[in-house]
């Protein structure tokens, strides 16, 4: 199998991860979107150009329901928490001693509550408006993720989460978990 622009070799689907991270970046920056487009800008691989964003690409047009699936492939090589890259935040969950974050489907628990960075502004648990900024994310899309030593889901509005991983306190302890189907992650420190 073979990258559909550079014709790398490839285990599977249909860009290497070179073009599947450029088309992403390409998609969600709006660069090379094509304006109302039409027959003469049908998708390369589905054919289609009704109800598509499609992107202008130097090798031909794809369109988003190609460009995310493929995406989506090239960062589960890197972890779990990357499915969250393109989802909705559809609910936060305040549960006693942790918060529930919903991603339409997948779930992370923190047991270490975040730090929520708007602009400059950093908003801490314990400071008035923290909920209420938590809660207006909601039907905020992910737009990236890191992932070292702390855990930072950064939203398309740029609204960020900081979840430290690995805080001296809790020691051993469990900071959060991740469930998507049949999977869950159990973070500790």
């Amino acid at each position: 199998m073979k990258c559909f622009i550079c014709s790398k070799e490839i285990s599977e689907g249909r860009f290497c991860d070179e073009h599947s991270k450029q088309l992403y970046t390409m998609l969600k920056d709006d660069s090379n979107i094509v304006q109302s487009p039409d027959g003469r800008h049908h998708c390369h691989i589905c054919g289609r150009f009704e109800d598509r964003e499609i992107v202008e690409h130097p090798f031909g047009y794809f369109c988003d329901k190609d460009i995310i699936p493929e995406y989506r492939r090239y960062l589960e090589k890197k972890g779990p928490l990357y499915r969250l890259i393109d989802t909705e935040l559809s609910s936060v969950e305040f549960v006693r001693d942790y918060i529930q974050f919903r991603f339409d489907g997948p779930c992370l628990a923190t047991y270490l509550l975040p730090e929520i960075s708007i602009g400059p502004r950093v908003i801490l648990w314990n400071e008035q408006g923290y909920r209420d900024s938590l809660c207006e994310q909601i039907g905020q899309r992910v737009y990236s993720i890191r992932c070292d030593n702390t855990l930072e889901i950064e939203f398309e509005n740029k609204v960020i989460l900081t979840l430290d991983l690995n805080p001296q306190d809790f020691e051993g302890a469990e900071v959060g978990m991740f469930t998507d189907d049949n999977l869950m992650v159990v973070f500790q420190c």
